[in-house]
């Protein structure tokens, strides 16, 4: 893959447009991966498909660590959120 590097993968095509959005907010290029039936079906569903974030070699440290800080967030509205206040 060149110097693509995979830092994130998930069956989810909002968590995947949000991370993408907040990386390349970062100054990231991002490069999504996509196996899914559902392209080819022409309907979505989460268990058929397989959406990789790649990134260049060089900025791969730096995205780890935003994926990372994301991850560690609460969902609004979620119990975890309600708790830290």
């Amino acid at each position: 893959m060149n110097d693509r590097n995979i830092v994130f993968e998930t069956y989810d095509q909002v968590e995947a447009t949000i991370l993408q959005s907040i990386l390349e907010s970062n100054d990231i290029a991002v490069f999504l991966y996509k196996e899914s039936l559902s392209q080819l079906y022409g309907f979505f569903s989460p268990s058929m498909g397989r959406i990789s974030l790649g990134v260049h070699a060089e900025q791969m440290e730096k995205a780890e660590e935003i994926i990372e800080c994301f991850m560690k967030e609460p969902a609004p509205g979620s119990h975890d959120e309600e708790a830290q206040e």
